[in-house]
């Protein structure tokens, strides 16, 4: 194709073909199923190499969209940053359709071109909490803002992190069950207490030192909007094998992309 200088080139068109999509509702498992937002749905298909990523409304609903068709798509549900329903101070167990544990073999679920598959639902059952407060060892103990908590579970090499509060309080929900969990605190960023222009040593709990694994992110406290969203996205991609997860929307509307997974 030639452009020539002061000339308009005319007649560029293009008639895009319809790609498909994967709609449903996200709810608590309780007997009155309520809604649950801020669910993160992926999904993600071996075959086609494409992936898309949504997020519930406050209806629980979501819409993945522009995938290729094929019968073997994955949609996988977590639940880190859920919120409603019955057991909200508790958080959701992450599942896949049709009930299936994250690591699992999941249930196919099938997309044709110009279509919506919808109805492809999850019931999410409660999950188990950890929660405390975080202070300077002086006999006062102010509480100390901006310190990083990340709870590890060895069992299955999953991390949840998060910051504590104004007044040193800190909670992380939507735990699996389990009796080897690690809690480590990083105090690079922390705020406030007797010893603030000297800062703090890190630890973990029950004044265990923090151990080789244990690396501080790197971030300064806790962030808002579009980074928060960024690193969320990013790390949901992450653990369910995508090498990207390219799009993201607060609307429940998710834009999928070609994003082939790695074996």
């Amino acid at each position: 194709m030639s452009v020539n200088l002061g000339a308009i080139k005319p007649g560029i068109n293009a008639a895009l073909k319809a790609y498909g999509a994967i709609s449903g509702t996200v709810t608590d498992a309780g007997g009155t199923h309520h809604s649950l937002e801020n669910i993160d749905v992926v999904v993600s298909s071996q075959s086609t190499g494409f992936s898309g990523y949504a997020m519930t409304d406050a209806d629980g609903k979501y819409t993945v969209k522009g995938l290729e068709a094929g019968d073997n798509y994955e949609v996988c549900f977590t639940a880190s940053y859920a919120s409603g329903g019955s057991w909200d101070p508790l958080g959701y167990a992450d599942q896949c359709y049709n009930n299936q544990p994250i690591s699992g073999t999941q249930t196919p679920v099938s997309v044709a071109l110009g279509q919506t598959t919808i109805g492809i639902k999850a019931a999410l059952v409660r999950a188990g909490a950890i929660s405390g407060m975080v202070s300077d060892a002086g006999s006062t103990q102010h509480g100390l803002s901006n310190v990083q908590v990340r709870v590890s579970f060895s069992s299955t090499g999953d991390r949840k992190d998060t910051w504590t509060a104004t007044d040193g309080s800190w909670s992380v929900k939507g735990l699996a069950a389990g009796d080897d969990y690690q809690v480590c605190f990083t105090a690079s960023y922390a705020r406030g207490g007797s010893s603030d222009a000297l800062g703090y040593a890190d630890q973990c709990y029950s004044s265990q030192p923090a151990d080789v694994g244990h690396t501080d992110t790197g971030e300064r406290g806790p962030k808002s909007g579009h980074d928060r969203d960024q690193r969320r996205a990013s790390s949901k991609g992450e653990r369910l094998g995508l090498t990207e997860v390219r799009h993201h929307r607060r609307d429940g509307l998710g834009v999928a992309g070609r994003s082939p997974a790695t074996p």
